[in-house]
């Protein structure tokens, strides 16, 4: 299981990132849809998950004094997660 795109620190107001997983077998992409969910940053972000499940855009709408914690998980693989700061003007 592993983030296919880099994963930034912080994502400013007004800006869109997107955010792609995948599960591995072997060093290999499989066609596996792993699972998101998100905690924190309390109505500073809006989080959608593509069709497929392998990619996440993010909007922040506000800054928040929590960070917006992504996890991704598949099964019984070991959970990845990623904390990322909102930043307003």
């Amino acid at each position: 299981l592993s983030f296919t795109s880099p994963v930034p620190a912080s994502v400013t107001q007004y800006e869109t990132v997107i955010l792609t997983a995948a599960v591995i077998d072997n060093g290999e992409e499989t066609d596996d849809v792993p699972e998101w969910s998100f905690s924190g940053a309390p109505g500073a972000v809006n989080t959608e998950v593509s069709a497929d499940g392998k990619t996440c855009s993010i909007y922040c709408s506000c800054a928040s004094d929590v960070p917006l914690t992504v996890f991704v998980s598949f099964g019984e693989l070991e959970p990845i997660h990623a904390e990322i700061e909102t930043e307003g003007y």
